[in-house]
């Protein structure tokens, strides 16, 4: 079909991504799983974690701060707003973000990066000064686009960082975040809920 198709890398990726097995949930029956359990029949969908660069895009625009202007030198500091393309890669600094995040190696040529999940990682995500800036973006944005209305504020998150509405449990845990908050700054719980919902796996997986 590659050749049918003129050689079209366009037409190859728009074949691929419309095929069924492209397009399985990763939510398996249970005869499905012990059938398979290692899915090497591709009967369903195996997550997988974004990359550095995507996780640190992914934050920045759910909570409005990312800026997508094109061109211009890039910088060596992961807290900017820009995207992670104009983040410069330091080879001489080996304990920084994308690197955590298994990001390529810059002194050697890699095929494929590896995949860790390392307790650092949700260390970075849960006490990091940058992720707490950007739970504070992200609580803004929610309370400065729906004010005054709780449910239709939690659905806006939802809607903006997984694409799909809460469930009834999950209003529940939200609910109990928002009912600790301090009478002095009834904001901060939305901060702390905003914070709960950018660690999250669903935030930073495929699924």
């Amino acid at each position: 079909r590659f050749i049918e198709d003129g050689w079209s890398l366009k037409a190859l990726h728009r074949r691929i991504m419309l095929s069924a097995t492209y397009r399985q949930s990763s939510r398996a029956g249970r005869e499905t799983f012990d059938r398979d359990p290692e899915n090497r029949l591709w009967g369903r969908f195996t997550p997988r974690r974004l990359e550095a660069e995507a996780i640190r895009d992914a934050i920045l625009a759910v909570s409005g701060q990312l800026d997508r202007s094109q061109g211009g030198p890039a910088g060596d500091d992961f807290t900017i707003r820009r995207r992670s393309l104009y983040v410069q890669t330091a080879r001489w600094q080996r304990d920084s973000y994308a690197n955590l995040f298994d990001a390529a190696n810059p002194d050697s040529s890699t095929e494929k990066r590896v995949t860790s999940t390392v307790a650092p990682q949700a260390l970075l995500l849960l006490n990091h000064p940058w992720m707490l800036d950007q739970a504070g973006h992200l609580a803004e944005r929610l309370i400065r686009e729906v004010p005054g209305d709780d449910t239709r504020r939690l659905e806006l998150a939802y809607e903006l960082l997984f694409g799909r509405r809460p469930h009834d449990d999950e209003r529940t845990i939200a609910q109990s975040i928002l009912a600790e908050a301090d009478a002095t700054d009834p904001n901060s719980a939305w901060v702390s809920l905003a914070h709960v919902l950018l660690c999250t796996n669903e935030m930073i997986y495929m699924d």
